[in-house]
Formats: C-alpha cells, structure tokens, sequence
C-alpha cells in the first residue's frame, strides 16, 4: 500500500479529533495484552484443522442418507412403485417428490404436509415455508395440476424411512445438480431447473 500524502494524513488525525470532540467516536483504554493476544490467536490459527465435510455416506455414495454432501441442499425424491393411477400424472416407477390426491377443504400446504407425512411420517422434524406453492406442473390427465411446496428438515434427524404403505419403492437425498440422473420425466426436469 502506498505511504499517504502529508494532507491525507493531517485530515485523518483531525478528524479523529473531532469524532472524539462531538462524540461520535469513544477512545478505548489499551488493554496491555493486545500483543500477546493477537500472537495467540496466530498461533491458533496455524493448529487449526478443519473438519472434512466428506462423511462415510459420501464415500460408500448412499443416496439415502442425510449425512451427506453437508455443504449443499439435498432434496427428497421418491421413487414409485410400479402401478398405474399414481398420483401427479407422474409414470409409475419414477423419480419424483412426494404426493398425493388433493382432499376436499383442504389447503395446498395442509395437502404437501400430507404427502409428505404419508412418506415418511411426521416422525421428522419439518418446516413448511410458507402457504403458496413455489411452482406447479400441468399433470397429464388433463385439468389437474402438481403444485409443489417448499420444506425444511429442521434438527438433526440423519435416518429417513417410507412407510410401506406410501406407494413408494425408494428414496435418495439429491442435490441439485444429481437431480438429472433421477428424473426422466422432462417437463419436471425443466421445471426443477427453472425452480430450485
């Protein structure tokens, strides 16, 4: 850094007068220990080993668990079973969020809080973001629509099971960018490119 001009220097030095003149500023007692301080903080510093964010379940790659990938947003995908009239539109045997049929009076939150709770029961501890959908998919049996909510794992709750009535064959936590390998149905790729 280049040394500052004479002036520079003079206006610094008044105007930290003047700070401390109207009381915009307040003039610290030095503590003494400054030095030895900072000479501790350096050398800790220096001994400092990170933890490694790669976990065992990123080594073995097990989809189903959330003890990985920790620096990143991982998404639950459910895969169907495969049978016909699956709910969403959605072909059976595919990768897919959870869902079910929407139930008379029931809001589209109180309907994505039932897909999910269907899937994996209410054993986890879940956020709902918000009461609007953050997106939606015209489903193939004309004039129905998958609408999609955004939710939160909140706590620590590493293990994820189906319940074996859900409809449901499988499951894997995904990031974003695994999502294409999942996923064949290619109106809910885009959509998923364009939402998350």
């Amino acid at each position: 850094m280049p040394k500052p001009h004479d002036w520079e220097v003079e206006h610094s030095l008044w105007k930290r007068s003047e700070d401390l003149r109207l009381g915009f500023a307040k003039e610290y007692q030095n503590q003494g220990d400054g030095d030895q301080r900072l000479a501790q903080e350096s050398k800790d510093l220096r001994t400092f080993n990170p933890v490694p964010s790669t976990t065992k379940d990123d080594m073995a790659m097990d989809r189903r668990s959330l003890r990985r990938r920790l620096g990143e947003r991982l998404f639950l995908l459910v895969k169907s079973r495969n049978k016909e009239g699956s709910a969403g539109g959605f072909e059976p045997g595919s990768w897919h969020f959870p869902v079910v049929e929407h139930a008379e009076g029931e809001s589209i939150r109180q309907t994505g809080e039932r897909a999910l709770s269907s899937s994996v029961g209410r054993s986890q501890p879940i956020f709902f973001i918000g009461n609007a959908p953050m997106g939606h998919l015209p489903s193939i049996p004309e004039g129905s629509t998958t609408f999609f909510m955004l939710a939160q794992v909140v706590g620590d709750p590493w293990s994820c099971k189906l319940k074996p009535e859900s409809g449901y064959e499988d499951w894997a936590w995904v990031t974003k960018e695994e999502m294409p390998n999942l996923v064949q149905d290619p109106r809910l790729r885009e959509l998923l490119s364009r939402m998350l």
